[in-house]
C-alpha cells in the first residue's frame, strides 16, 4: 500500500519522503534493526514512530514470524489509535528520540518501563556527523535533522541512564542502534 502525504504533512511530523537512494539506506538500517532484535520469532514489536511503516513491509518481505504493529502521531500512518493497551515484546523508535526533548525521552521510556519492564527497547538514530551531513546533501535530504532537540551524544546519554546495553551497532559512523533492557531498580 503506498501512502500519500503532503508535502506540508512530511514536513511538519517530520515523515522522510524517500528516494531510490535513501530507500537503500534505509533498507540497510531496517535490516540492521531486524536483525538485532532477532525478528524471525513469534513476538509483538511496536514501531513507534514508524512512519510509512517501511520497518513492517520489510519484516514482511523476510518472512519473518514477528508482528510488527506501526504506531504514529500521523494517524493515518499507523495500525492503532492508542499503544497502551497492547501487550508487546518489544519497541522500536527507529530516527525520532532527536526531535524530542530530554524530559519527553525520559517519559516516553518510563511509560514503556511501567507497561512492561522485561521488553526489548530498539533505538536507532543518526550520529547527524559530516558523513551524515555529506549523504544527506548527495541525497536531496538537505533538511535532515533540522528540527533537532536532543543531538545524538545526548539521546545515548538518556538511553544508559535508564537501561542496560544488550548489544550496540555503529554503522561507519552513519547511524548506531542500541539493543537495550530496562535496568532494575
Amino acid at each position: 500500500m503506498k501512502i500519500k502525504l503532503s508535502k506540508n504533512l512530511i514536513k511538519k511530523n517530520h515523515v522522510t519522503n524517500s528516494n531510490l537512494l535513501s530507500k537503500f539506506y534505509f533498507e540497510i538500517l531496517h535490516k540492521k534493526i531486524l536483525n538485532i532484535g532477532n525478528f524471525n520469532r513469534l513476538i509483538s514489536i511496536l514501531d513507534y514512530g514508524c512512519g510509512k511503516g517501511d520497518l513492517k513491509k520489510l519484516n514482511k518481505k523476510m518472512n519473518n514470524l514477528s508482528k510488527i504493529i506501526n504506531y504514529d502521531k500521523v494517524k493515518s500512518l499507523s495500525d492503532i489509535n492508542s499503544y497502551k493497551n497492547i501487550k508487546l515484546n518489544t519497541v522500536v523508535f527507529c530516527q525520532i528520540f532527536y526531535l524530542l526533548k530530554k524530559k519527553e525521552i525520559k517519559k516516553i521510556l518510563k511509560e514503556f518501563k511501567a507497561k512492561n519492564k522485561n521488553i526489548d527497547v530498539i533505538v536507532a538514530f543518526s550520529t547527524q556527523g559530516i558523513l551524515n551531513k555529506i549523504f544527506a546533501f548527495i541525497l536531496g535530504h538537505k533538511d535532515a535533522h533540522y528540527g533537532t532537540k536532543t543531538k545524538p551524544i545526548e539521546e545515548e546519554k538518556i538511553l544508559l541512564e535508564e537501561c542496560d546495553l544488550i548489544k550496540k551497532i555503529n554503522f561507519f559512523g552513519l547511524f548506531k542502534i542500541l539493543k537495550l533492557k530496562f535496568k532494575e531498580i
